[in-house]
């Protein structure tokens, strides 16, 4: 938190390495040691590229210039074929006439991509999850995608996303008498919703993926049912404008959040079912995963058999009864 580069590279060095080598008692301890999380939060939120650029120039009056004529090294993890590996990245000499703001771009990078290889950890995800200021930043930081680093917004995208299957939005509700002032540096949930939508609206694949598969975590908490249920209606034609248009990974995120949400609210079950194109699209969906059985095909399979069971929705079944059937009798099924 001291703003010097070269204390904030190495402190992010020596947290990125001690965590790729600790076992899992000692990432707990590391977790839960006070200070720890918040401080990698703040480095991510104060030294991204949005940030940097509101306040240019007093960065270059509060950092120590001594660091610009060593070689730092950031080591950090990076998720690759969903193994948490060990690489590094060597930021290489910078003179006074760098752009500074891409120079200390990266350590809020760094700091993210320590954050969310942690959130995927079994024992430390439920830890960060519990974290309100670490998540407040990942939303803000999400906010700003417009604008935002490409692969800072994908670090807080993916650790709202391994929060969301542990989070409870109820326990975010203001208490009783807190001042406005009080409640603004936190995510509340409108804030938190309206970044799934940011996300989900993106024409940018990884984005909308990321929007899909955090509401489908989300919807399958009964206790977050009072915002989700009523979000997921307003964002059901887009869901099913990816399943019917996007690419395979899109569709198979897209009616993830459908099945989160037909699976357990009947209410659901009737919205979905009376959207223009949801039943042609399902059927559509499973057409192409046919030849490899994969979540596409299956989780196609069982929201269409939620929405044909449901009696409201019969109308409109009906008239696709012989697209079911060949896909029932199919011996590709």
């Amino acid at each position: 938190e001291s703003g010097v580069g070269a204390a904030v590279a190495k402190s992010l060095n020596g947290l990125a390495k001690f965590a790729s080598q600790a076992d899992d008692r000692e990432l707990v301890m590391l977790c839960r040691r006070p200070g720890i999380l918040e401080a990698l939060a703040y480095v991510m939120q104060n030294w991204r590229f949005s940030k940097l650029t509101e306040t240019k120039g007093s960065f270059q009056d509060r950092t120590s210039r001594t660091w610009m004529d060593e070689e730092d090294i950031h080591e950090g993890w990076q998720l690759v074929e969903d193994e948490l590996v060990w690489c590094e990245e060597v930021f290489s000499k910078r003179g006074a006439e760098q752009n500074y703001e891409s120079s200390f771009q990266n350590y809020g990078i760094c700091a993210s991509s320590i954050l969310y290889n942690l959130s995927l950890h079994k024992l430390t995800g439920g830890i960060i999850a519990k974290n309100r200021y670490v998540l407040s930043v990942a939303i803000f930081c999400v906010e700003d995608l417009a604008s935002e680093d490409a692969e800072l917004v994908e670090n807080a995208g993916e650790i709202l996303l391994s929060a969301a299957k542990y989070l409870d939005m109820s326990t975010w509700k203001p208490k009783p008498g807190m001042r406005k002032e009080d409640i603004a540096p936190f995510a509340s949930q409108e804030r938190l919703l309206k970044v799934v939508e940011l996300l989900i609206r993106s024409q940018i694949e990884m984005q909308h993926k990321l929007g899909c598969r955090i509401l489908a975590k989300l919807a399958l908490t009964p206790a977050n049912e009072e915002w989700v249920i009523t979000f997921g209606a307003k964002m059901a034609e887009r869901l099913i404008e990816l399943l019917r248009m996007g690419s395979r990974d899109s569709r198979a995120a897209a009616v993830d959040a459908i099945h989160s949400f037909t699976q357990s609210d009947s209410t659901s079950c009737r919205r979905f079912g009376s959207c223009s194109g949801c039943f042609s699209a399902l059927i559509d969906a499973l057409s192409v995963a046919s030849t490899t059985f994969d979540e596409l095909g299956w989780k196609s399979a069982l929201v269409l058999e939620h929405l044909a069971t449901d009696s409201r929705n019969r109308e409109v079944a009906k008239s696709f009864e012989g697209d079911i059937a060949n896909l029932a009798m199919s011996k590709t099924w």
